[in-house]
């Protein structure tokens, strides 16, 4: 038995969706599965059990005695503590996946961090940012590989219909959390964008949370793009992204962008920061720099169909997915489960 311990959806962030689109992978490789979500959704009968973000139910994790084979998706200080107590007092079988780049934080933290990994008894560490992979292997911690947590879609590829006048712009940020996640997400440049492409471009912005949205809305009047964005919030990202026409990611920190995927998925074209490695297809401009932005944009702006068709073509969706089954099958087998 596979127990996956994540969130799942609602909300639908990054990692939900991840956890969402592996069930019929699940059920189509014959694995037995449950997912315990870490938010309150709950249906028993597909197998999703919440648990509430309840510190009462990772207690009785803890001391719960099984052969199954438990893949958890937390990360940070907090949940390496966590996972360092439950190697050594529960000694089940477990493996991780670290969804972003916390652990290449300067200072105690880091070191902490990585103290408790390399006292952990895990089956396998999967990491999405290559960064983080590279930092882990340097530091001989064992057992670890490279896999960005892209899950595609079954459903029928979206193909939009070209905008014949303004082309669609869009960004996005799971939550505001303060002035520096303007400058983390790249937003300011965004908002420069579209203030500066307002006469050829319809610029949106999906918001995940509800959250510290005086902050964004401060910096968006700053730049003089309040009246000229179109802001979204608690809207599911990937419901829109087949009206988009480009999206953008220009992130100043980051593991992979799962997003840029979906997008080109969608047939979007996708724009992002070269700050670490992105999907194949991806236009790329350097990071934090605006006119090297503006440059990319205005390239993509001029192609005709058959270049946009041509470098989709280029995007096609990886196969990560497989690899994850191959591994879940490998670490089953092993216990006698699959």
């Amino acid at each position: 038995m596979l127990n996956i311990i994540a969130p799942y959806p609602p909300p639908l962030g990054g990692v939900s969706l991840h956890v969402a689109r592996m069930i019929e992978h699940l059920r189509r490789a014959g694995i037995p599965f449950r997912i315990y979500n870490q938010y309150d959704y709950d249906d028993p009968s597909n197998h999703i059990h919440a648990t509430n973000r309840s510190r009462r139910w990772f207690l009785h994790w803890l001391r719960r005695k099984s052969s199954d084979l438990s893949h958890f998706h937390h990360s940070g200080l907090r949940f390496y503590a966590y996972y360092y107590v439950y190697s050594h007092a529960n000694r089940g079988r477990w493996m991780l996946t670290i969804h972003n780049e916390r652990l290449l934080a300067e200072g105690r933290l880091r070191q902490a961090q990585l103290r408790l990994l390399r006292g952990c008894r895990y089956e396998r560490l999967l990491v999405v940012s290559d960064k983080v992979y590279q930092y882990l292997v340097a530091n001989d911690i064992p057992r670890v590989e490279y896999l960005p947590a892209y899950v595609p879609d079954l459903t029928a590829r979206h193909q939009p219909a070209r905008s014949a006048g303004r082309r669609v712009l869009v960004a996005s940020i799971w939550r505001v959390e303060g002035d520096r996640s303007i400058s983390l997400y790249g937003l300011d440049l965004f908002f420069r964008l579209a203030v500066e492409m307002g006469e050829r471009c319809e610029a949106r912005l999906y918001v995940g949370m509800e959250r510290d949205l005086d902050v964004l809305y401060r910096h968006m009047e700053a730049a003089g793009a309040r009246s000229v964005i179109s802001v979204f919030v608690g809207e599911k990202l990937v419901e829109h992204l087949p009206d988009c026409d480009l999206f953008l990611r220009p992130t100043r920190e980051d593991g992979y962008g799962v997003s840029l995927q979906e997008a080109m998925d969608c047939g979007s074209i996708a724009i992002a920061s070269d700050v670490c490695e992105r999907p194949a297809g991806t236009q790329l401009f350097a990071n934090g720099d605006y006119a090297s932005l503006h440059g990319v944009v205005l390239d993509v702006l001029s192609w005709d169909a058959e270049q946009i068709e041509e470098v989709l073509g280029r995007a096609r969706p990886p196969t990560y997915h497989l690899r994850l089954i191959e591994i879940y099958e490998e670490l089953l087998k092993d216990q006698g489960s699959c």
